[in-house]
Formats: C-alpha cells, structure tokens, sequence
C-alpha cells in the first residue's frame, strides 16, 4: 500500500471516529486538530472552507458538551449499578446511555452535513474516494484468501 493511502486512510479513520470520541466524552485535541489539517489539505479547502469548517465542528463540540458531561454520569452509574446494583437498573441505564449516544451521533452527524454542503463537486468527489478507501481499512484482510 501506497504512503499516501496511508495517509489518507488515517486522516478518514479520524474524522470518522470523532463521532464516537465526541460520545465516549473525550475532548478533541490537537491530534484532532492536524487530523482536520490534513483532510483540509486532501480536500484542498480554500480559506473559506476552512473557516467555516471550523466555525461548524466548533459549535457541534459546544452542543455536545452536555451529552458527554451525561454520558459521564451514565458510565459512572452504570458501574455502580454492576458492581452492586439489579439488572433492572443495568437495563434502564443502558437505555439512557443509547439515547444519549443517538443524541452526540445526530450532532457529530448533522456537523458532518453541513461541512459536506460546503464542499465543491470535485471535493465530495475526493471526500467518496476516502470514505472508500476507510472502508477497506476497516474491513481487513479477506479471511477466504
């Protein structure tokens, strides 16, 4: 495999998974940050772009911090609950923990979206060919062969 689509893979793998980091209730930090340099250098974003890129994967951040703060508090009385609580109290949990996560996905999902919307034809072109190439990542070597 190519250096480049290496690369490339790397920088789709993070942006893909800022989703789920935004659940899990960490911060982005400044890993996330070159990752956004460089998908914004793949992409070849002008200065505009990236500005608004910004502006939108900043404010979804501020939407999502009450999520993660709640997820938080969900994780720690899920581990109470194991530790020392019923199964009742596992399962109602569990039920909050998802609906809070589906909250932090449709947040991640509609920044996704209007960052898409900003993109000329030949950048979603690009941004296909990398979410292609993720998809091979994640899918591993073929275990027939």
């Amino acid at each position: 495999m190519s250096k480049r689509n290496k690369i490339i893979g790397i920088v789709m793998a993070g942006v893909l998974t800022s989703g789920l980091v935004m659940a899990q209730g960490r911060r982005a930090g400044q890993g996330q940050m070159r990752k956004g340099a460089l998908l914004a250098a793949y992409l070849d974003l002008d200065e505009g772009q990236r500005q608004k890129a910004k502006e939108i994967f900043e404010a979804s951040r501020e939407a999502a911090a009450p999520v993660r703060e709640q997820l938080k508090q969900m994780r720690q009385a899920m581990h109470a609950a194991v530790t020392s609580g019923t199964e009742q109290q596992i399962e109602r949990i569990a039920q909050a923990q998802g609906a809070l996560m589906a909250k932090a996905i449709v947040i991640h999902s509609k920044a996704m979206q209007e960052f898409y919307a900003l993109l000329t034809p030949e950048q979603k072109q690009k941004a296909e060919k990398m979410r292609g190439l993720l998809r091979g990542f994640r899918a591993g070597p073929d275990p027939v062969q």
